[in-house]
């Protein structure tokens, strides 16, 4: 049921065009100096950081101590030099201190927001939003994970079209959901075309660089050409504009759910920009975690 779910909030997603939240997870952990302190850890749009109880941002360091965070000069998040602490246990210059670095945070990211999202209407959608549509996804290995066993097209078509999915808890499928919540208006197909696997490790396309992964459409145009390659035809999946959107599957879990961030983060990427070598143009893709399971990671 987790990963139904999780799946689910991916694909709206592709009409909120924007990135899949974190699992918030709350735990006390224990500073250097003896400390205790309560974070959940947070985040969306490519973002993961941490909360203390009042709110103030924080990251870990490399010895394991949760500091106010801060952005590099990459724009990734990092944690600053002041080790956090409750509110309680703050002296007044460290209570100055985390106020402005909160605001600084803040600020920070609320100009990021605004630079890279805008509000979309249907005529710009990837997909239309009503009648029988068919989506293409592929299930894309990488060169050093492979997807567990049973993980397979098979599996992945159920949870995605079944009628009255049950599997793992479920109340039906994601095709099931959309047909349920559109009132029958919205009648997608999505057909699991191909497994492949691309050419580099993990990390050459989920590593961050200025808060973003490095090559989240380089990954998603090599199954592109790799699904091309084992006789895939995306012809009928063109939209009323001849572009295709593609769903892709990587193995594992999502940086958004692990905290690692060396591997994707499930997001929706409507610059995609790829034309494949049978000449079809890719316009947009989404990307997500075959374990989609919101309940992992900490």
């Amino acid at each position: 049921m987790k990963r139904l779910y999780a799946i689910l909030s991916a694909l709206v997603l592709v009409l909120a065009v924007t990135a899949s939240p974190v699992f918030r997870v709350t735990k006390t952990v224990r500073q250097s100096d003896g400390k205790m302190l309560t974070v959940t850890r947070s985040g969306a749009n490519h973002l993961l950081y941490y909360q203390t109880d009042d709110g103030m941002p924080v990251f870990p360091n490399s010895k394991g101590d949760y500091c106010y965070a801060e952005f590099d000069a990459d724009g990734n998040v990092c944690a600053g030099t002041m080790v956090a602490h409750e509110s309680a246990d703050r002296t007044p210059m460290e209570q100055t201190a985390a106020r402005k670095l909160s605001e600084a945070f803040w600020t920070h990211v609320a100009m990021r927001h605004k630079t890279r999202y805008g509000v979309g209407t249907p005529d710009l959608a990837s997909v239309s939003c009503k009648g029988n549509v068919k989506v293409p996804v592929i299930l894309a290995e990488f060169a050093d994970i492979a997807f567990q066993p049973g993980n397979d097209i098979a599996r992945f078509d159920r949870h995605f079209n079944a009628t009255n999915y049950k599997d793992e808890g479920g109340a039906g499928s994601v095709r099931d959901y959309f047909i349920a919540q559109s009132k029958g208006q919205f009648r997608p197909q999505f057909d699991v075309v191909a497994k492949v696997r691309v050419s580099r490790n993990h990390d050459y396309y989920g590593a961050n660089s200025g808060g973003d992964d490095k090559n989240p459409t380089v990954y998603m145009a090599e199954a592109v050409d790799s699904a091309t390659a084992k006789g895939v035809n995306f012809a009928p999946y063109k939209n009323s504009k001849g572009e295709v959107m593609v769903i892709v599957i990587f193995p594992g879990h999502g940086e958004q759910v692990s905290g690692s961030e060396e591997t994707l983060w499930a997001a929706y990427y409507w610059s995609m920009y790829h034309t494949s070598k049978a000449g079809i143009k890719f316009t947009a893709g989404l990307v997500m975690d075959e374990l989609a399971d919101y309940g992992a990671g900490e």
